[in-house]
């Protein structure tokens, strides 16, 4: 599916949303399969007037969230803002993922306004696999503001882990933090490459900090030694 897009993948036709709601909006509903890894599975969700994807509601359970361009063209190499946030989880919605295991599983989350992914409000969700702020070759910035913002946002999970088949993300090139934790409190942020190239060679700097923590406690960064992160170059 092209949301937010012409025909051809490659211009914006917005579709003209309120506040507060997203191109892609699943509000109280759960076990949701959107994209996925096989041929064809892939959405561009970029150009819209506001979110781009919004997961809204404590009954919001359980659905997956991986192999998806967020902010860019079909190419994922040039960005096609939505004009907020990429995604954004709120209003307590809860033990969602973002992202997956395999490359095929990969979210673009790349070029939005705001945040590429904005927690809000919201727990238990588990994050990983993912670009975010470069293009689909992990080759060039295509900032988002910040990569990814807790703003009152409990035990969520941040980055790789094979126990439960996360990938680490790779969070680079944004204009802001890499990460951004407000008020959040009991979060893991283990095993995610911050401010370089997924290969682990290149700077591609956030403009801020790596990760910054305001107002915030009991939050886990690095775990071990195993499952550390990358954060480089910022």
């Amino acid at each position: 599916n092209y949301i937010g897009l012409d025909a051809t993948g490659l211009a914006a036709i917005p579709n003209s949303i309120s506040d507060g709601a997203g191109a892609l909006s699943i509000d109280n509903s759960d076990d949701h399969l959107v994209g996925g890894s096989s041929t064809g599975a892939i959405n561009v969700i970029s150009g819209n007037s506001w979110d781009g994807v919004k997961f809204s509601g404590t009954a919001v359970v359980g659905n997956v969230l991986s192999g998806n361009y967020i902010g860019t063209d079909i190419t994922g190499l040039l960005a096609i803002p939505n004009n907020r946030n990429g995604i954004i989880l709120s209003d307590g919605a809860p033990n969602n993922i973002l992202g997956g295991w395999k490359k095929a599983e990969e979210n673009i989350i790349s070029g939005n306004a705001n945040a590429g992914i904005f927690i809000k409000g919201s727990n238990d969700n588990k994050i990983g696999g993912n670009l975010i702020g470069l293009d689909a070759l992990g080759h060039n910035r295509i900032p988002n503001m910040t990569g990814i913002y807790l703003e009152k946002a409990t035990n969520n999970y941040i980055g790789g882990d094979p126990d439960i088949e996360l990938s680490p993300n790779v969070i680079s090139g944004n204009n802001g933090d890499g990460i951004f934790l407000s008020s959040s409190d009991f979060n893991h942020v283990t095993t995610n490459i911050i401010g370089l190239n997924p290969n682990i060679i290149l700077q591609i700097p956030n403009s801020k900090n790596g990760i910054q923590i305001v107002s915030s406690r009991n939050n886990i960064i690095g775990e071990s030694s195993e499952i550390g992160n990358i954060i480089c170059g910022n």
